[in-house]
């Protein structure tokens, strides 16, 4: 009995030790996070006199984008975003009529043609088309097309796949993010009072808008390429066997042709001449003093020579 009364003020003390300990921990915690408070308000007062958000659209659109613009953040669920063109050159027994079985298969499926052109060569006719159908029929156009009973044979065939599921979301943050900033301007504007304070809010407003307009317009763009496919084809016919033809002579050709040698003989009889001149100088100089001592040997007779009168 006596050793449990000596051990009551003991524990006692113990349990008022660990007391003090804890209320001590938890006022020390306070002011850390009241200087935390302190410091961020500061922050935000030095960023912008009237309130503007102290952090911009360009800014704050990485933070939200790493957490679902990765492509590890998806969605199990989520409709991934792929464009898919081909290119497809065919050989038909009539190209007229593969064009259109082309036009009626687009039509048909809900698709549109974009492009389309024909030209001959000689009396064959080569026709190009592009067309855009629903990406989910991508696979089965591509089958009837290349099934149909006037292909004769399938020259080239060249499909394309590209994922911007991970762009597509991207662009969705960064929107998303823009639209809550513009948000934020709005707000500040119907309490904005100074008028430098209602301008630099406007300006603000008109940059996140066109921002906004921008991103808006890559979105739109991608979700047309992503729900339409492209394929472009190009219809030639059966080639046609060749035969012996016999070339018509042309006149005109013929003097061209005669001009053209008569002005290759001629220069080449000019090079020759002055690779000779040039070759041979020393004998045009040897030439040249000859010349000179038979000039001055002449000069030289008639000199001494006496006049006929004296004779």
């Amino acid at each position: 009995m006596r050793a449990r009364l000596r051990s009551l003020p003991m524990l006692g003390l113990a349990i008022a030790l660990v007391a003090s300990l804890l209320v001590g921990c938890g006022g020390a915690s306070t002011p850390a996070v009241n200087r935390g408070v302190e410091s961020s308000g500061s922050t935000g007062a030095s960023s912008s006199a009237i309130g503007l958000p102290s952090t911009s659209p360009a800014q704050a659109a990485p933070s939200q984008q790493t957490g679902s613009g990765g492509s590890s953040a998806l969605p199990a669920n989520w409709d991934r975003k792929i464009v898919r063109n081909a290119q497809l050159t065919l050989t038909v027994g009539d190209v007229e009529q593969e064009l259109a079985f082309v036009r009626s298969t687009t039509t048909g499926v809900g698709g549109q043609v974009i492009s389309s052109s024909t030209s001959y060569d000689g009396d064959r006719q080569v026709a190009t088309v592009g067309i855009e159908v629903p990406s989910e029929q991508f696979d089965s156009v591509m089958t009837t097309l290349r099934g149909s009973q006037l292909v004769r044979k399938v020259e080239q065939e060249t499909t394309s796949s590209q994922d911007v599921t991970g762009q597509y979301v991207d662009l969705q943050a960064e929107l998303a993010n823009d639209q809550a900033t513009l948000q934020r301007f709005l707000a500040l504007q119907q309490q904005a009072t100074a008028m430098t304070d209602i301008l630099a809010i406007e300006q603000q407003i008109s940059r996140v808008q066109g921002e906004i307009e921008q991103l808006q317009g890559r979105i739109n763009f991608l979700d047309h390429t992503t729900s339409y496919s492209q394929i472009n084809l190009t219809l030639q016919p059966v080639g046609a066997p060749a035969q012996a033809t016999y070339p018509t002579p042309n006149l005109e050709q013929v003097i061209a042709n005669a001009w053209a040698a008569s002005m290759r003989f001629v220069g080449r009889a000019v090079s020759a001449l002055v690779t000779v001149v040039v070759f041979l100088w020393w004998l045009w100089l040897i030439a040249a003093v000859g010349w000179a001592a038979l000039f001055l040997v002449r000069s030289r007779r008639r000199s001494a020579a006496p006049p006929p009168n004296a004779a």
